[in-house]
């Protein structure tokens, strides 16, 4: 089934319901007239929804219930005036960009949202809240709304680990953890993360036909080889830790397709990475990644998505451009110069197209 759909850069000012493409993970429709929020079908294991530049003014609650799968949401650009409490309902939701919209304040339970490393507010009327604070960053951010709610959060207040919230949404993929002890979800997953673990317990090597493991939010600083005894592995989340390189043993994994490797010390995307043939999507924002292997990322020709936001990256090879299977491409937030902002803004396809004109003939 369709898995990426690209309307984007049309005049589509309505949408039927997307009720039956049920395997969609990409929607982008930025530069479009959409007055309204689209109707995704639930349970759709959609990752990214970019509605950049329409003209949306309301987000409805229950629409927003729909994609509580989302790892990027972009909604720069539009007319929104208010963000709803059902927004904490996107627990993996890690990118939210609200940029020029009419925000004057943000609901204080925002700042329970575990997952969010990027919150773009920049053009926005925000009366509530003084520009100090929005411009300390995306976690001072969260820790000052967090610090506003008066009470402890209802029972059913949803959070990364909540069994509650779980059992509600069917496609949570986690269970519950109990103190360091390893649990399998349905489906052979695994989750190690919020321990606190500086290595793996001897016990997480029990089951190896595990395919999506999460060690996020752990102070782990390396990774011992035997973690490459997950040969049916697609997914590994190691965000938020204290990593600078992975163990070449994972090459053995040759299914992976998703890897996270954000807030963590990298200073080059580890070269077993390139190894992967079925590698889909790489996120590597805010480590201290320097400069970008074209060479190497020319190998993995199902490569959708590529996050390199908040790097060390001084220099962006033109070459680059010539990844045109890429659909999503984010590398702001890095110091180099050019390309500008304004070309950064325009979206992957254009982005690609300004570097492939600048490669030297």
């Amino acid at each position: 089934g369709l898995k990426e759909l690209w309307l984007n850069d049309n005049k589509i000012t309505s949408l039927p319901p997307f009720e039956r493409l049920e395997k969609l993970v990409e929607i982008n429709l930025r530069h479009n007239e959409l007055r309204e929020f689209p109707i995704i079908k639930e349970g759709t294991p959609l990752k990214a929804l970019l509605l950049g530049a329409n003209q949306i003014s309301v987000l409805p609650e229950d629409r927003l219930r729909h994609v509580t799968s989302l790892t990027i949401l972009e909604l720069r650009e539009n007319k929104i005036k208010k963000i709803p409490d059902c927004i904490v309902e996107l627990i993996y939701l890690e990118r939210l960009d609200l940029t020029n919209n009419d925000i004057s304040s943000l609901p204080f339970i925002m700042g329970r949202m575990e997952t969010l490393q990027s919150l773009q507010l920049d053009g926005n009327p925000l009366r509530s809240l003084r520009r100090d604070i929005v411009s300390r960053g995306t976690a001072e951010l969260l820790k000052y709304l967090s610090s506003r709610i008066e009470n402890d959060p209802p029972e059913d207040t949803p959070t990364l680990n909540s069994q509650s919230h779980q059992n509600k949404m069917k496609f949570s993929p986690f269970r519950e953890l109990e103190g360091k002890s390893p649990v399998v979800g349905g489906r052979n997953e695994l989750d190690l993360s919020r321990h606190k673990l500086t290595e793996l317990p001897e016990n997480a090597f029990d089951d190896t036909s595990i395919s999506n493991l999460n060690l996020g939010f752990n102070k782990l600083s390396s990774l011992p080889d035997t973690v490459a005894i997950f040969h049916r592995l697609t997914a590994f989340d190691i965000r938020n830790n204290l990593l600078s390189d992975l163990p070449s043993s994972l090459s053995s994994c040759k299914l992976l397709r998703d890897v996270n490797i954000s807030f963590n010390h990298f200073k080059v995307l580890p070269v077993i990475l390139y190894s992967m043939p079925s590698m889909e999507n790489i996120m590597a924002c805010d480590n201290h990644i320097n400069s970008i292997d074209v060479n190497g990322l020319m190998k993995l020709k199902n490569l959708s998505c590529l996050d390199l936001h908040n790097n060390d990256i001084q220099q962006v090879p033109p070459q680059l451009g010539n990844i045109e299977w890429l659909r999503h491409l984010d590398i702001g937030g890095n110091p180099f110069r050019n390309p500008r902002p304004a070309i950064l803004s325009k979206g992957t396809a254009d982005l690609l197209a300004y570097l492939r004109d600048r490669i030297p003939t």
